[in-house]
């Protein structure tokens, strides 16, 4: 890849690990994307699953094709590896199971895709944006993994690195969307998805059901020493950031944005129960309200604003345009 600012060549490849998880890192003057296997799989075995149940998607294709199944009591693994594991010890088939329909396994597949162009957006966000460069030459830190903690409390540490996480959402999360609306990704999509507002639907159900893997709540006691902001926050400052691009980009969609962003967040919670998850409760939510949760989250917008940006120009591969600033302060 070779951009307009100054060029870096990145390779992309693969991490034998189950977890849904992906890193970048600069080595020698090329970007190096990993994403785990559990970030290829673990989706389209999520949607494929989601997709074959005949309540999930009701109006999709023909749902009386499908069948619950096994499957459907498994809830949603976070381990690939453990997954394919316990299916063994059942005697079932280890490798995902499509939906029967053409139709579902379609949107499945749009899903799924939506998916992994966010998490490796995200991480191409990680190295074009300066921050792999910054985090080197500042922490002596080679590469951004969702692996480590920092000390308690609110560190520059904390700072940095979810104030960076904060960054890379907003703008993978505003590519993609930008992308589903003004591309035709393939026919298939197009066939299915006729309007913009029931793309802007399988958006939200598809970065939903992501989030969710990774676990919706926020626990206000415990905010510090992360390499990540908590999910729920996370997800919640992207969704802003989306609402900013419609905003700008999409004005006619701006009254009836968040309608379908709420219908998608539904219909995936209802995947998620009807395939054996357990369900979202009002404590998992309510800890986003906490004016512990509010001074966390304008910290991590004041350091981005006031630290992070001049310092990433240094070491940035792009032009900078100050990608959550405007997007999440509303939210904070």
């Amino acid at each position: 890849m070779f951009l307009p600012n100054r060029s870096i060549e990145i390779h992309f490849d693969y991490i034998n690990d189950g977890r849904c998880n992906a890193g970048a890192g600069i080595h020698k003057g090329v970007g190096l994307i990993g994403m785990n296997k559990g970030a290829i799989l673990l989706p389209i075995e999520m949607f494929y699953k989601m997709l074959s149940h005949p309540e999930i998607w009701p109006w999709g294709g023909n749902p009386k094709k499908e069948r619950r199944g096994g499957r459907h009591s498994e809830g949603m693994p976070i381990n690939y590896d453990e997954l394919i594991h316990q299916r063994k010890l059942l005697g079932r088939k280890a490798v995902p199971q499509p939906p029967v329909d053409p139709t579902r396994k379609i949107i499945a597949e749009c899903c799924a895709e939506i998916v992994w162009s966010f998490l490796i957006l995200h991480e191409t966000v990680h190295i074009c944006h300066g921050h792999v460069g910054y985090l080197q030459r500042t922490r002596n830190i080679p590469a951004i993994l969702h692996v480590s903690r920092s000390p308690s409390p609110l560190s520059i540490f904390d700072l940095d690195f979810q104030s960076l996480e904060l960054w890379a959402d907003s703008k993978a999360v505003s590519v993609v969307l930008r992308g589903l609306l003004l591309k035709t990704h393939s026919s298939d999509l197009d066939s299915v998805f006729q309007t913009q507002m029931s793309k802007i639907f399988l958006w939200s159900f598809a970065i939903h059901s992501l989030f969710r893997l990774w676990g919706i709540a926020i626990d206000p006691s415990d905010l510090t020493g992360y390499t990540h902001p908590p999910t729920l926050l996370r997800l919640e400052l992207a969704l802003s950031a989306a609402s900013v691009e419609i905003e700008n980009e999409f004005p006619d969609l701006k009254g009836c944005f968040w309608e379908a962003i709420h219908d998608g967040q539904r219909e995936a919670e209802k995947g998620f129960v009807y395939c054996g998850a357990e369900p979202i409760t009002v404590d998992d939510l309510i800890g986003s309200k906490d004016p512990r949760v509010n001074d966390h989250c304008n910290a991590l917008l004041d350091h981005h604003e006031k630290v992070l940006i001049e310092e990433l120009k240094k070491y940035t591969f792009v032009s900078l345009d100050d990608p959550i600033k405007n997007s999440v302060t509303s939210a904070a």
